[in-house]
């Protein structure tokens, strides 16, 4: 069985130090990975290197493949496209999901139109 996401030697740095990593792993088709760990290990950093969302200051090295197509060489404008339909990143912090200044339903109805990629009319 192919993995569906394989990551080789991903790392996060800042400038010249290295914050995460680096790290392997497979995950195959309908699979699931829990990164646990204690406070401040890296966990939301992995996910955020995998996803191409880590915050300007920091960058991500290594190889992330998700369905035999290497993603982690995409542009931050490329890699959104993958998110909700191809994988997904659950937060730690539940009160970090969603906006606490915008209506839930308003957001989850967003949500919902732009992974299904509905009509605004349609949710």
């Amino acid at each position: 069985m192919s993995a569906a996401l394989k990551v080789d030697q991903l790392s996060v740095w800042v400038g010249e130090h290295c914050l995460v990593g680096p790290i392997s792993f497979a995950i195959p088709e309908g699979g699931v990975l829990v990164i646990m760990g204690e406070t401040g290990a890296g966990k939301s950093l992995l996910a955020q290197a995998i996803l191409g969302a880590l915050p300007d200051a920091l960058r991500a090295e290594g190889k992330v493949v998700l369905g035999g197509r290497r993603i982690d060489t995409l542009s931050t404008g490329e890699r959104p496209m993958f998110w909700g339909r191809e994988m997904t990143m659950l937060p730690q912090e539940p009160w970090r999901a969603l906006n606490p200044l915008k209506r839930s339903g308003d957001q989850v109805r967003e949500t919902h139109q732009r992974v299904a990629g509905c009509s605004r009319g349609f949710a």
